[in-house]
């Protein structure tokens, strides 16, 4: 019942979401949520609910294949540090420039 809730709220009422989502989020059906998240273009919330759901580089494939010009890149690099090994974060650290 939470979950078809919160699907409503991502069709009808987005704004309302975010906070249906953290105050109920163990009630939820976490991937069915995220479906209805990406399926309406609510890359934050889908975000969110990926690292709730410990899905960190399903999260950061989010960050990077959505519009997320919102997020802050602390937050993006939270996500790549859970995802990544030490050696790809040196690999990635030393392209430093934009590509």
């Amino acid at each position: 019942m939470y979950t078809e809730l919160a699907t409503m709220y991502a069709k009808y009422k987005p704004k309302m979401l975010m906070d249906f989502i953290k105050m109920n989020i163990q009630k939820l059906n976490i991937p069915k949520l995220i479906n209805a998240c990406e399926r309406h273009y609510h890359w934050e919330h889908a975000v969110f609910l990926y690292t709730h759901y410990d899905e960190f580089d399903q999260a950061a494939n989010t960050m990077m294949a959505g519009d997320l010009q919102d997020l802050q890149i602390p937050e993006y690099r939270v996500h790549l540090t859970a995802c990544c090994t030490g050696q790809q974060l040196t690999t990635m650290s030393l392209c430093s420039s934009p590509c």
